[in-house]
Order: structure tokens, then sequence, then C-alpha cells
């Protein structure tokens, strides 16, 4: 994909109604910054990694759980369901922004949920997560909430 937008940036200028690529590649300056962010990110050793931030409390019966993201509802649930605490809070944008936590099904959607899935990472200048993210994520935010509750 990154091949694609760089090969498809049509450098002449625009006039009227011509589109900024005339090879068919939907892109535009948006698009060619982050491929060009994805090319030096593709260059790195843990490209496949993005280690955030998460923290875990205890207040009496309460477990709170603070994730660097906006967690879509089902995760929310998935940690609340498995949490070992009776009741837990979700806490989303704690201590960083790492985009949205979209469902697997939302790689596809042409609306809101292809939004959150694929270009809302490229507006943080991050490549999409992984469908799976977000299972990874619940287990880690449960691993974090059991450590805190003995």
């Amino acid at each position: 994909a990154i091949a694609r937008i760089i090969a498809g940036y049509d450098h002449s200028p625009r006039d009227g109604d011509r589109p900024y690529f005339v090879t068919g590649v939907r892109s535009d300056r948006f698009e060619r910054v982050w491929a060009e962010t994805m090319l030096r990110w593709m260059g790195r050793s843990d490209r496949y990694q993005l280690p955030i931030e998460l923290q875990a409390m205890r207040i009496g019966p309460l477990g709170l759980i603070g994730v660097p993201a906006e967690v879509f509802s089902v995760f929310g649930f998935a940690i609340k369901l498995r949490s070992p605490f009776r009741q837990t809070m979700v806490v989303g944008y704690a201590n960083d922004l790492i985009g949205y936590v979209a469902r697997p099904q939302d790689f596809a959607d042409p609306g809101f949920g292809g939004y959150a899935a694929v270009t809302a990472p490229k507006i943080l200048g991050l490549p999409p997560f992984e469908p799976n993210a977000g299972e990874i994520l619940v287990r880690a935010c449960v691993r974090a909430l059991e450590m805190v509750a003995h």
C-alpha cells in the first residue's frame, strides 16, 4: 500500500477539476506524507510492535485501567467481563493517544469503522493495527488488573 501511494502521486499542479492523482490510487498530500513516514517505520527493527503504557489501579472494590486509546465498546465490555473486580472502569486517552482500537470487521467498513481502523492511525502517523489488536489489548488490560487485584 505504501509503494502504491508513493508511485501514484501526481506531481503536476492541480488544474480545475483534474484530480491530484491520475493513476487511480486515491491519495493526496496527507496520504503521501503518511506513506513516507511508513517507509521510515518499516525500517525499524520493532516495526510490528507499538509499545503502549497501561495503567491499572485499585480503589477499594473498583478496578481502573487506563488505556492510551479510544477503545470500541465491545473491547471495553470484554475487559469488564474478564476483570477480577466486581466494578471496572476503562479510562481512555490515558497517558498517550494511539487512536482507536477497532473491531476486525471495521477494516473493511467504508463508514466510521473503516475510518477508525485505517484513516485515524494515518492521522496519528501510525500504521493500521492488526485486526486482532483489540483482543491483545483486552488480554493485557485484564493481566494488569489482575496484578493490582491482590
